[in-house]
């Protein structure tokens, strides 16, 4: 690691048990989105792998000659009753 250390940015939210989306994304992901104001969850449409694609080239393309790792993990999680 280069320069100053980091620390990761970690929110978690409790709600209803219903079926959601999850994103991991580092901080070459969504910094750019955050940075220029964008809602994170307008990169989130269509499958899981459509939805990482699009989320990773936006950050890349708002990141321009800055770019980072933009590394994006989404996932589909089911409702809790239907993990049972």
């Amino acid at each position: 690691m280069h320069g100053a250390a980091t620390s990761a940015a970690i929110e978690s939210a409790t709600g209803p048990a219903e079926a959601c989306r999850l994103l991991l994304a580092s901080d070459g992901a969504y910094e750019p989105l955050e940075d220029s104001a964008r809602n994170l969850a307008n990169y989130l449409d269509g499958n899981p792998k459509q939805a990482a694609t699009d989320f990773t080239g936006a950050a890349i393309e708002h990141a321009g000659s800055y770019a980072d790792n933009a590394t994006v993990l989404v996932a589909d999680l089911p409702a809790a009753d239907s993990r049972e």
